[in-house]
């Protein structure tokens, strides 16, 4: 009978740069929006007038907010006296289907400064990157007024690359070229769902900072899927990316540690290579249940052989990224077994 490690769909980052200025990995991106409700024309530019639009904090559902209609000839007749109710609507296209509600255009924009005296120094030193991590249903991302993304289907994260906008100087600020603006349109119109779905940023949204040098959330994985008697076995692999533009060598540390925070089991790889696979023995792991749902937690790090700076004693360089992945144990009775086992 097999046991496993399940990796949780959580995952927790964390940054150290290999300089004397250290970021937060993954911070917020959620308060400070401009939101207007309908089609405006140019509010892509930076100097678009949106001190009228309202402020909000996203995650946002304009579907749930009451709309305007032109009265319809249909509402004088008796079982079309109530037909809205604030944002639930007779006129909805997706009628049941999407709550009764209606969608529409809606716009979005923010505007926030890189660190730093410049962004040239900025962009040199770290990537700048935002994480959507869905818009329903279709959006469109324009950084100081250029096209920088396009998704069109709503449960899809993905991610706009500041760098790549800011490193042409034509699509800085003119004014205050460490200002950036964002502006995103998002489309939510017809049958598009199955059921509720909502309208606009009804996600969560990051802005990422690491250096060139790192480690990326979706391509760092766990798989404890095997258990040999009373040691399970657990493989780490990482993609290393190298967005700079010299050579970089060191080495990848991954550590189990236990809820208390004590490492249980440590492996540690080079890379030279883009992949690093770490394979590592947890001995009588404890197993999650209902009752006890101990956690273990996988953290990887990614360590430079140059530098002194932040220096780690166990590996003799500088963390150049680090994250940390909660992983559960569970007994056999929850975890389905193969008659071939």
């Amino acid at each position: 009978m097999r046991r496993s490690i399940l990796l949780s769909a959580i995952i927790g980052l964390a940054l150290s740069v290999p300089s004397s200025v250290r970021a937060q990995r993954k911070q917020s991106f959620d308060e400070g929006w401009r939101f207007h409700r309908g089609s405006v024309i140019n509010a892509e530019a930076v100097n678009c007038a949106d001190s009228g639009w309202r402020t909000v904090i996203v995650p946002h559902d304009f579907s749930m907010e009451p709309v305007a209609y032109t009265h319809d000839y249909r509402e004088q007749s008796p079982e079309w006296s109530d037909w809205q109710v604030g944002p639930f609507s007779r006129l909805s296209v997706g009628d049941s289907d999407s709550g009764q509600t209606v969608g529409g255009t809606g716009w979005y924009r923010k505007t926030f400064r890189l660190p730093g005296t410049s962004v040239d120094e900025a962009i040199r030193q770290h990537l700048f990157r935002l994480r959507f991590d869905g818009v329903w249903n279709q959006a469109e991302v324009w950084v100081n007024g250029k096209k920088a993304a396009m998704n069109v289907f709503g449960y899809m994260p993905f991610v706009v690359d500041l760098n790549a906008i800011l490193m042409d100087k034509k699509n800085r600020n003119a004014h205050d070229e460490q200002l950036v603006t964002v502006a995103v349109k998002v489309v939510s119109e017809g049958l598009n769902s199955r059921w509720y779905s909502g309208s606009g940023i009804f996600r969560h949204v990051w802005l990422e900072t690491t250096g060139h040098l790192h480690l990326d959330e979706w391509d760092t994985y766990v798989d404890a899927s095997q258990v040999q008697g009373k040691n399970a076995i657990v493989r780490v692999s990482a993609k290393v990316f190298n967005e700079g533009r010299t050579m970089a060598n060191g080495n990848v540390k991954v550590e189990i540690a236990d809820a208390e925070g004590h490492v249980v089991a440590s492996a540690i790889q080079p890379f030279s290579q883009a992949d690093v696979t770490a394979c590592l023995i947890v001995k009588s792991p404890r197993l999650w249940s209902a009752d006890s749902p101990y956690r273990y937690t996988a953290r990887v790090s990614l360590h430079t052989i140059a530098g002194l700076a932040s220096a780690s004693p166990s590996m003799g360089g500088c963390w150049a990224s680090r994250m940390s992945i909660p992983t559960t144990t569970r007994p056999p009775s929850v975890w389905p077994t193969s008659p071939a086992n």
